[in-house]
């Protein structure tokens, strides 16, 4: 970030690093994300790859570059000394990821003389001097349509300049984003097992490449109608696609990085979680299909807030939305505590139905007086409501998430550990002032 203070016009803003520095001390101090991140790592037996600082603006001038090269190596270090202990850091060499995008296409319209390229070699110097095995990661862009001044690229072309960005810049590990999420100008889904195995021959033919490894970045989103970041975020891909891409880029890679789990796939990190939740089953599935059960009459106990009123078909059963990016009114139902209160949800699963499990979508804004839930039971009838039994055992079960200032949203499960068969469920929750319900799912988990 720019600061006055330093010589060469940036510095390190500590509120951007992710566990507390004491090289950059911040106030309050940072949580220590890093180390819990490495300790999870370290249990699953994963590799973590430390992404590099980033600059304030574009790379107008040299002022950024000196600044990259400055402070790079002293953030690297801290994390060395610091963190070096953990096996998904490889173990005191480091595990590093620069994390500025370089274009095949200006490689080619630049040549050998490109400074993304020279800053990506500076960088896996500077990180191998810290430790020798040290291991560098980058993950280019390349387009197949030209644009303006920026040329095309052929499969062909692909492969002889990302053979020149490894060979100038020593990397390790190369990951190329098959840009079919961002699309624009890149190649079609159908065209990618060209543009990989054009790659992976240009780095098998060229001895100064070495024993580059690579990988794929696999863009699990789909672009916005305008070719740019929408306001309701990238949405999820349809699986079928993925597959497509997953099949195309397989035979020619060792790895594939999924680009990115908190957009598309994470239920609690995205704008869209209802869709990238049921995206997330039907991966993990293989394509199952997956669908909730979930689609009969909803009724309440107590009506919603007239201001966030339910809709039929019912917003809680109709598969989309619940996103804070969104509007509350049109994919939320809202209800007034004032300060406190309860609410049972009871959903008609049009017959007898199979299931093992129900997820609730809660949203939380303290900033805006909506809290999620301090309890919720979840039950289930199979006789039309004359009686009602616990699922998963216990009568009520606390949320366990703590609700956070700005806007976020937060899944509560319940599951059975054999199959249960009912007509309907019903969820009762306990909350402060707002409760705002997104959606709720019966399902086979």
């Amino acid at each position: 970030m720019p600061s006055l203070a330093d010589s060469t016009g940036f510095t390190v803003n500590p509120q951007t690093l992710i566990y507390p520095s004491g090289n950059f001390p911040a106030s309050p101090a940072q949580p220590d994300e890093l180390g819990m991140l490495l300790t999870a790592a370290d249990q699953f037996g994963m590799q973590v790859y430390v992404g590099s600082l980033q600059t304030y603006g574009v790379w107008s001038n040299g002022d950024e570059f000196d600044a990259l090269h400055k402070y790079d190596p002293i953030v690297a270090r801290e994390i060395l000394a610091r963190y070096g202990s953990h096996p998904s850091l490889n173990s005191g060499g480091g595990n590093w990821y620069f994390s500025h995008e370089l274009w095949l296409n200006w490689v080619k319209f630049y040549g050998r003389t490109y400074y993304g390229v020279r800053e990506l070699e500076t960088y896996v110097r500077q990180m191998k001097a810290l430790s020798a095995q040290a291991r560098v990661i980058e993950a280019p862009v390349f387009k197949k349509t030209r644009s303006a001044r920026m040329p095309g690229l052929s499969s062909k072309e692909a492969g002889t300049f990302l053979a020149v960005l490894v060979s100038r810049s020593r990397v390790d590990i190369v990951a190329p984003q098959d840009g079919a999420g961002a699309q624009a100008g890149a190649p079609a889904v159908s065209e990618l097992a060209d543009y990989y195995s054009g790659m992976r021959a240009a780095l098998e033919a060229s001895i100064a490449s070495g024993n580059v490894q690579l990988w794929t970045t696999t863009e699990t989103f789909a672009a916005a109608v305008t070719g740019t970041e929408s306001a309701d975020g990238w949405q999820p891909a349809p699986v079928a696609r993925i597959h497509r891409q997953i099949a195309s880029e397989a035979p020619y890679v060792s790895q594939m990085i999924q680009f990115m789990y908190g957009w598309d796939m994470s239920p609690e990190a995205t704008y869209t979680p209802v869709e990238a939740d049921t995206l997330r089953a039907q991966y993990s599935r293989e394509g199952s299909g997956l669908t909730s059960l979930a689609t009969g009459a909803v009724s309440y106990s107590i009506s919603p807030s007239r201001s966030y009123p339910d809709i039929v078909p019912s917003k809680l059963t109709n598969g989309t939305g619940g996103g804070f990016r969104q509007s509350l009114a049109a994919d939320w139902v809202g209800f007034a505590g004032n300060p406190t209160g309860a609410v049972t949800v009871t959903v008609d699963l049009g017959g007898s139905r199979t299931f093992t499990g129900v997820r609730a979508l809660f949203a939380g804004s303290t900033m805006s007086g909506i809290y999620f839930p301090r309890e919720v039971a979840v039950e289930y009838s199979g006789d039309g409501g004359a009686s009602w039994s616990s699922l998963g055992g216990a009568t009520t079960q606390s949320v366990g998430i703590d609700t956070p200032p700005l806007y976020a949203v937060g899944w509560v499960d319940a599951t059975s550990s054999t199959p249960v068969v009912a007509t309907q469920v019903r969820v009762t929750v306990n909350f402060y002032e707002w409760l705002f319900i997104g959606e709720i799912k019966v399902m086979d988990l």
